[in-house]
């Protein structure tokens, strides 16, 4: 339990994916699942169960006892019966103040269980009270005016309202349109890097294994990966393991794991970027920066696209050879002007920027080269700690 004050409302929304529609609610509530389990409070906020913190009850203190005088010898009373009395009066008085300083001891031992039951019941508040703010932080607009109009304000509350609110697919919706995104993404030409396909790939099977089982068609979309990374390594497509008929053997996330493998050792040996594979090599650096500058002489009227950026991985229009240029993330990470007002950086894009900069190293000698032409020598750039 102690351990999870770690957590602050910044970094446990930055491991909860965003709630935008229906179809985001799986990922989102095992996010929002994850993080209660890593909090301790799970239980508190299961919606199908009704356990809530209580407030521990201090325990009572013992009451002291009351101590009679001895009574004086009566008119009649011999020595013996004197002395017996008196024994036996004195015997009561020492049994009822051994007695006292047991429930005493028992007292303190369960004072200091109710120190503990308090401090854990300070800690699940304040965890709950953290998850409620990163409920709120990950949903959109909308969803937090349901929440207002429902009055939810914990983190179970809350979760009921957006399931009567937002009506989740079922399992079977919702596996057929993971499905159909994968198959659309397998068979449409590729584009972009092959990193984030197979990416892409994996969190799709890993969704379909959990929302079909057994009846997941995992052959069928093994024989699509395979067309579709034929185009990237032709040998390695053909040398997949498969029975007599031609049926591939192996899993879709044995592929996927095998292809980064053999991508990562090939390219270590060539000192080529892993995640630059697509249909057509790149041409130097010169020759591209020619050719860009060139191509908008022609007018081509076609609207740019968003795609995911490869080193902070949201969706913006860069080049495809040159993330870099367009990357407020990256500006921000050398602390360069360029970034709007309205942008949101949050720190784990720079960690992902500043990763991928590391990983490939030839990025980094060509994102520096930009810096240079674009910003000198004199900015911020110039004393980065990061080297590949």
């Amino acid at each position: 339990m102690e351990q999870s004050y770690m957590f602050t409302p910044e970094r446990l929304s930055d491991s909860v994916t965003l709630l935008t529609n229906r179809r985001g609610w799986p990922k989102w509530f095992d996010d929002i699942v994850d993080s209660s389990k890593n909090l301790g409070v799970w239980s508190y906020v299961d919606p199908t169960k009704q356990l809530d913190p209580a407030v521990p009850v201090e325990p009572k203190a013992p009451t002291p006892p009351v101590l009679k005088p001895f009574s004086a010898r009566e008119k009649y009373e011999t020595d013996r019966a004197y002395e017996l009395r008196g024994e036996r009066e004195k015997n009561e008085q020492v049994l009822a103040l051994r007695l006292y300083d047991n429930l005493s001891e028992k007292h303190r031992v369960d004072m200091e269980s109710h120190r503990i039951k308090l401090l854990n019941y300070d800690t699940d508040t304040h965890n709950l009270r953290l998850l409620s703010n990163a409920i709120r932080a990950t949903i959109a607009d909308t969803y937090r005016a349901y929440l207002k109009l429902d009055k939810a304000d914990t983190p179970r509350a809350m979760i009921k309202s957006l399931q009567s609110r937002i009506k989740p697919l079922k399992d079977s919706d919702q596996a057929a349109a993971v499905l159909q995104d994968l198959n659309t993404k397998l068979r449409s030409e590729p584009t972009g890097c092959i990193h984030d396909l197979l990416e892409d790939v994996a969190l799709a099977t890993v969704e379909l294994h959990r929302l079909q089982g057994p009846k997941f068609d995992e052959h069928a979309v093994a024989s699509n990966l395979a067309r579709t990374l034929q185009k990237f390594d032709k040998s390695f497509a053909q040398s997949l393991p498969r029975k007599p008929g031609g049926e591939i053997t192996a899993t879709v996330l044995e592929i996927v794991e095998d292809f980064k493998y053999k991508m990562s050792t090939k390219d270590k040996s060539s000192g080529v970027d892993p995640e630059s594979h697509t249909s057509s090599q790149l041409p130097p650096l010169s020759k591209r920066q020619s050719k860009s500058t060139n191509s908008g002489k022609k007018g081509n009227l076609a609207r740019p696209t968003k795609k995911t950026c490869p080193g902070c991985k949201l969706q913006h229009v860069f080049p495809a050879d040159a993330w870099w240029e367009t990357c407020f993330v990256f500006l921000q990470l050398y602390e360069l002007d360029g970034v709007p007002d309205f942008f949101e950086l949050r720190e784990e894009y720079l960690d992902r920027v500043e990763e991928r900069l590391r990983f490939f190293p030839d990025e980094l000698i060509r994102s520096r080269e930009w810096l240079k032409e674009e910003y000198g020598d004199d900015s911020p750039w110039y004393s980065s700690p990061i080297v590949a």
